[in-house]
């Protein structure tokens, strides 16, 4: 189920009675069969269609908050991060409390644009407003953390020259989010070995160079599996499901 479905379910109950904005319930039947469409569209993996559908649903009723939260979802997922950023505010400048996920999802699409200090608020807001699942909230930890880091490196630039590792790390699929054991012999990094799919994969020194990264298949699933961090004493590790 789109995370923005599941999310408005738990949240309509907690909407204002004197409010701005409509919810699926309260749109005309005209729009919301449209919303409908959108919905099926997405389902069937035609992100792109649903797109242009929401933007009619909007036109008719720009008001509509799923509508603009579901919009903003797919425009974070087609990388769009501009206008991610701004249907996400036209969404929490429509009704801030309405869902809180937005926060989160904004803070993203700022730090993809290398707005660390927004993108830091938002992940702020998201934990005090959101209240989150363990898992969520470990995530939203690790996202303020890099955005604080980053902000604070970009206000205070030091020189490097970073070379890349060779092929046994980097492939022709997008390797990141890497993280190195302390005593430097272990390296485990995210993979998507398939288009919609992260894994986590683990590579040992050898000598001067590494060793061809392979799955941790015991943490590995169908579903995501990502963001490794190996503990200082390397006796753990968290990632992100």
């Amino acid at each position: 189920m789109h995370r923005f479905l599941l999310l408005l379910i738990v949240c309509l109950p907690f909407a204002l009675s004197a409010q701005d904005y409509l919810t699926e319930k309260e749109v005309s039947g005209r729009t919301e069969k449209l919303y409908r469409k959108a919905q099926s569209q997405y389902r069937a993996g035609a992100q792109g269609e649903a797109l242009e559908t929401l933007e009619k649903v909007l036109k008719k009723e720009p008001t509509f908050i799923d509508a603009q939260l579901f919009y903003a979802d797919l425009l974070l997922r087609q990388k769009d991060y501009a206008a991610a950023e701004s249907a996400f505010s036209d969404a929490i400048n429509l009704a801030a409390d309405y869902a809180p996920l937005a926060y989160y999802l904004l803070g993203q699409a700022e730090f993809e644009q290398q707005k660390f200090a927004a993108a830091k608020g938002h992940f702020e807001t998201f934990l005090k407003r959101g209240n989150p699942s363990e898992q969520r909230e470990a995530e939203a930890k690790q996202w303020l953390q890099n955005a604080a880091f980053a902000e604070k490196a970009v206000q205070d630039p030091v020189p490097f020259a970073p070379t890349p590792l060779d092929s046994n790390i980097n492939t022709e699929k997008p390797e990141y989010l890497p993280s190195m054991s302390a005593d430097g012999q272990y390296l485990v990094y995210t993979t998507r070995r398939q288009a919609r799919n992260e894994d986590i994969m683990l590579s040992q020194r050898a000598d001067s160079s590494w060793l061809p990264g392979q799955p941790v298949t015991a943490l590995n699933t169908p579903f995501n599996d990502s963001s490794p961090s190996i503990a200082a004493n390397g006796q753990s590790m968290v990632f992100a499901r």
